[in-house]
């Protein structure tokens, strides 16, 4: 029986810029081919060849394909069965008869130093995701949506048994070299319009980010007050961003200082969360009218705040969208 598979990020209508895919024979890979020359040709089965275990048996993969889904991060999607790319293009597929798959999430990473390194962001397995802290290595050649991922993998992902899954014991390591084909870009039908903010400043460990989304809502968490979002992807009071660069939440009092911070994204190896405290350097956010209604609010930005180690500036002038409580 056909399994139906759910990829963590739901979109809707989507379309893909890139091509189809299917079974590959193997052949002795060639350490100096390009990545276009290896995911397009006979060669790329052989270097996913001995790449992955199960349980310590090996894991017979036939499929290695990489897409975007509009942000800076690349979704890899390794399988047993042979799916192709129109099939990871929607919110879900079947999976085949005895598949077993994985998908892990790859960017350049932003280091507290400002430094950017490519690593994984997020593994996938039997319905388990592991966000955060140490994943594994990763080391990439070459990289491009549509001319495909070559480059080494080293991980382990150990999951407990759970009755709740149904999900019993494994353990999967991932090792080696590894080619995957481009599927291309899946982007969005009927998402929220981009609202590009040029008089917003956001830097994060000295590199400036693009702000295209800002709304602000009544909140509770972590006590009554508002929260302002910033993000470089589009964002409405019914959509937030889920797989942009980065996304920074703000809970603002009365006189608009920033009593937590939330920041997220795929540029970023963890989720970080830190409440300043009243002595602390903080960051501002002045609104130049109410906050709640309908419409637009805009706030004069200021500020600087050491977030876990990576130093947020803002500055400028931001236009949010007012939203109702969430």
């Amino acid at each position: 029986m056909s399994r139906l598979a759910l990829p963590l990020l739901l979109l809707v209508g989507c379309q893909s810029s890139g091509g189809g895919d299917g079974p590959v024979a193997s052949a002795s890979p060639s350490a100096s081919a390009s990545v276009a020359e290896v995911a397009s040709g006979p060669q790329r089965l052989a270097w996913t060849a001995g790449l992955a275990t199960l349980d310590g048996q090996p894991l017979p993969l036939k499929t290695a394909v990489v897409y975007s889904r509009g942000g800076p991060g690349l979704e890899l999607e390794l399988s047993t069965a042979t799916p192709t790319c129109k099939d990871f293009s929607g919110n879900g597929r079947m999976l085949a008869d005895g598949e077993r798959h994985f998908s892990v999430g790859l960017a350049k990473l932003l280091d507290e130093d400002g430094k950017e390194h490519w690593g994984l962001n997020r593994i996938y397995f039997d319905g388990h995701t592991q966000q955060g802290g140490d994943l594994g290595k990763v080391t990439i050649a070459e990289a491009d949506a549509e001319a495909g991922v070559k480059g080494e993998l080293d991980f382990t992902l150990t999951l407990e048994k759970s009755e709740v899954m149904k999900r019993d014991a494994h353990v999967l390591v991932v090792k080696g070299p590894f080619v995957a084909k481009g599927c291309g870009v899946f982007t969005r039908d009927g998402g929220p319009a981009a609202r590009p903010q040029p008089e917003a400043l956001l830097t994060v460990a000295g590199k400036t980010f693009a702000v295209n989304g800002a709304t602000v809502a009544p909140t509770t968490f972590p006590k009554p007050g508002h929260e302002l979002v910033l993000s470089t992807g589009a964002a409405s009071c019914k959509a937030s961003p889920s797989d942009e660069a980065l996304t920074l939440k703000l809970n603002l009092d009365d006189q608009g200082r920033a009593t937590f911070a939330h920041m997220a994204g795929q540029v970023l190896p963890s989720q970080l969360n830190m409440t300043p405290g009243d002595a602390d350097p903080s960051l501002s956010a002045k609104a130049a009218g109410p906050l709640e209604g309908d419409g637009e609010v805009s706030f004069a930005l200021s500020g600087k705040l050491d977030l876990l180690g990576y130093e947020v500036t803002l500055g400028g002038e931001v236009t949010a969208l007012r939203c109702p409580a969430r």
